[in-house]
């Protein structure tokens, strides 16, 4: 305990050093502890963060990190979430954050998960955070919010319950017929790639009871069998 306790002041008496030796001790003794000492590291590690929130104080992403890592494992998360924060083009460690803070303040969880789509400059990386925005989103029953983020999310991975949902519940209904007609013709250019995109396809029109339409398509353009037995009628 003497040794932890002198370990881990060291570490945050010189975090600004530019070699910084501690946290990488003190991360692996932590991997190497048992589960008594684990814990035991991650109170002196909660203590020292406590005193950081009421002096307003953050160390840098690379030490935050490790120091998430530990008070998550030991379930010390709760008592200093208010230290940590998400940081710009980060998303591994954003969302190990958010993913600890969901269950504890869903709200703040929302709002940063907004706030990383907004920073984030590849849509592909915002998935996760749909991901989450539309769990707790679910929970809240909030369902005009929730067809916003299914929307975003069918463009990254389309599927028919999320196009149902948004067609059911986005509130722009002017905008829903152009919605209906960019998924299909979309749908429809990516055929050769997956065949979970005619299966999508195929599950609108039929939805829609628009067979004549399904008859075209096949006439005109290469369906897999599994996508199509799907339809079949005994006769």
């Amino acid at each position: 305990e003497k040794q932890i306790t002198h370990l881990v002041d060291a570490f945050f008496n010189s975090e600004f050093q530019t070699g910084n030796f501690s946290i990488n001790i003190l991360k692996y003794t932590h991997s190497l502890a048992s589960s008594d000492r684990k814990k035991f590291i991650s109170a002196c590690v909660t203590k020292k963060l406590l005193e950081f929130i009421n002096e307003d104080f953050n160390l840098r992403i690379e030490f935050n990190e490790i120091l998430l890592d530990i008070v998550i494992e030991n379930n010390d998360f709760e008592s200093i979430s208010s230290y940590f924060t998400t940081y710009a083009y980060e998303n591994s460690y954003n969302l190990k954050f958010l993913n600890a803070l969901k269950n504890i303040n869903p709200e703040l969880t929302i709002e940063y998960c907004k706030e990383c789509i907004l920073r984030n400059t590849k849509v592909e990386y915002n998935l996760p955070y749909l991901n989450i925005l539309e769990e707790l989103l679910t929970q809240q029953n909030n369902y005009s919010e929730l067809a916003k983020v299914k929307h975003n999310k069918f463009v990254l991975k389309p599927t028919f319950n999320d196009y149902k949902f948004i067609m059911l519940h986005l509130e722009d209904k002017n905008y829903l017929p152009r919605f209906r007609v960019n998924t299909l013709s979309r749908l429809r250019n990516l055929f050769y790639k997956q065949e979970e995109h005619s299966d999508i396809y195929f599950e609108i029109l039929n939805d829609e009871k628009n067979y004549k339409k399904m008859l075209e398509v096949i006439n005109q353009d290469f369906i897999p069998l599994a996508v199509l037995n799907k339809y079949l009628v005994d006769l």
